[in-house]
């Protein structure tokens, strides 16, 4: 019995490899979920995606018959991400839209051959990829400042920015073509009004043929634009506003000063200023009066008119009317007789203030 051992021994051993053999010479048929990617690959400036109505997550299912050893060998493999890439068989390297037979391409991968195993089906089966090349331009950034007066043009800083376009991109843009910043109602609220100011950081808005398209980047997505805020005026209409004399304090006891009936009052005078000094003028917080200043020489030379004036007043107020000329009527006192008028206008001096303040 001993001396039949190593017989039976080398029997056993053979039996079992042919066993595994034929084992793995066994064809079945599995099925494998593999992950797929579309890939630039080594080429320069290449861009790839998968264009698909529904969100594909690059998963493919997989039925395939082989060998149990292939079988194995071929889950093994697919383990790891299969990347495409254009410029393989039946993927060009041409831009546009491309429709790839999943099945056709595994079919093709050395490392898939290798295994001896057949792919029989693939779902999906078809996948379109587009390909494109990337060629960068420049575009200039227009400034749109929403809600807001200007003075001047508001200056972007870089003006123009280098941008990444696919080619088939870059034919959809017109001439005139730019980059938006837009600055809102928000952004200016804490500007200064008639001085230069700069907002940092303005975020850039793609320009609409470029709106949704892949591969498209900003050498900056922000820029700096400098503006001044036009102050914010408003007109209002005085229908009424009286005229006063000032003269020097000595001048007082000298000359009698009259203004005619007719010119004792202004008529539909236009106040222009800032909306805050309109308003106290509307809520009779701040008084509207027309000022006739004399000097001691015009008085001695007994003029007979001369222009109102606002310098009292706000110096951002500005003033029109059809006439500011108003009529005069200096006498001295003492002549003929003649003693101070207690009617007319009012009489001031820059020392005292006016009647009515």
């Amino acid at each position: 019995m001993l001396k039949h051992a190593p017989t039976l021994l080398i029997v056993t051993i053979v039996t079992a490899v042919i066993w595994l053999f034929a084992e793995g010479e066994n064809v079945q048929r599995a099925e494998i979920v593999a992950s797929m990617q579309v890939v630039p690959g080594s080429t320069p400036g290449l861009i790839t995606w998968v264009e698909s109505d529904t969100l594909w997550d690059g998963r493919v299912l997989l039925r395939a018959s082989g060998a149990t050893v292939g079988i194995d060998r071929l889950r093994d493999r697919l383990r790891q991400p299969v990347l495409i890439s254009p410029g393989t068989d039946g993927f060009s390297l041409a831009p546009g839209n491309h429709s790839l037979d999943l099945r056709a391409l595994l079919r093709q991968l050395p490392e898939i051959r290798e295994t001896g195993v057949s792919i029989e089906e693939c779902e999906p089966r078809t996948i379109v990829a587009h390909v494109d090349v990337v060629e960068t331009i420049e575009l200039p950034v227009r400034v749109d400042v929403a809600d807001a007066e200007v003075e001047g043009l508001p200056e972007a800083n870089p003006a123009r920015i280098s941008v990444q376009v696919p080619s088939l991109a870059k034919s959809r843009l017109s001439q005139d073509a730019a980059l938006l910043a837009r600055i809102g109602t928000d952004a200016v609220r804490g500007l200064g009004r008639g001085r230069r100011e700069t907002l940092p950081s303005v975020v850039l808005e793609l320009p609409p043929e470029l709106l949704g398209v892949r591969g498209v980047r900003l050498s900056s997505p922000t820029t700096r634009v400098s503006l001044t805020l036009r102050e914010r005026t408003v007109t209002e209409l005085v229908p009424s506003v009286p005229v006063h004399i000032r003269v020097a304090p000595g001048q007082l006891a000298k000359w009698q000063i009259s203004i005619p009936e007719n010119d004792q009052f202004l008529r539909d005078v236009r106040v222009t200023g800032p909306s805050e000094e309109i308003e106290r003028i509307r809520k009779g917080e701040l008084r509207i009066i027309a000022m006739v200043a004399l000097s001691s020489q015009e008085l001695q030379s007994g003029i007979t008119s001369k222009a109102v004036s606002f310098s009292d007043l706000p110096s951002t107020l500005q003033f029109q009317l059809e006439d500011p000329i108003v009529s005069l009527e200096i006498r001295p006192i003492g002549e003929n007789g003649v003693t101070p008028s207690r009617t007319g206008p009012s009489v001031s001096s820059p020392d005292t203030p006016d009647p009515g303040e």
